[in-house]
């Protein structure tokens, strides 16, 4: 069996690409393996049949591990730390376009007792000079619901 190299690698999914063009996952995998290579262009080109902004996703997400990646002459390894953060916050903005979040439910409480333990309010009509505790139940996305938890708690008292 002969030796296998990136650029042999390369080649072969460029050859796939251009046989199926509309092949997300080719596409996909031949940039990654341009990342791979230092082809730093290449591996931010547009992939075939995502939306602008899952584009820019893809695109942010490549530029992060470049930017990770490649050490930058004269920049301190805090200041790479930060801009690697900085092009993950822009993922993550973007990304949160497109998955807005919805609370699946939130309870108002007499008394928190700690995480998970608390007693519910048993009415729905409140008073404005009494303060209030609450319990925020899972936040899931609109697109995949799972089990109702309870993920945080504050107490009103103070």
């Amino acid at each position: 069996m002969g030796a296998i190299n990136l650029a042999a690698v390369v080649r072969q999914y460029e050859e796939m690409t251009a046989k199926n063009p509309a092949d997300l996952e080719i596409a996909r995998t031949l940039r990654f393996l341009y990342y791979l290579s230092g082809e730093d262009e290449k591996s931010l080109a547009a992939l075939p049949g995502l939306t602008a902004d899952e584009q820019k996703v893809w695109r942010g997400l490549m530029w992060t591990l470049i930017s990770a990646r490649d050490r930058i002459a004269g920049m301190s390894r805090a200041d790479q730390a930060a801009a690697v953060l900085d092009a993950l916050e822009d993922v993550r903005a973007a990304l949160q376009r497109q998955a807005p979040l919805e609370l699946g439910e939130i309870r108002f409480c007499e008394r928190v007792k700690g995480f998970g333990s608390y007693e519910a309010t048993p009415t729905s009509k409140f008073s404005v000079s009494r303060r209030y505790g609450y319990i925020r139940r899972s936040v899931t996305s609109s697109a995949k619901r799972g089990p109702t938890t309870c993920t945080g708690c504050s107490s009103a008292s103070g």
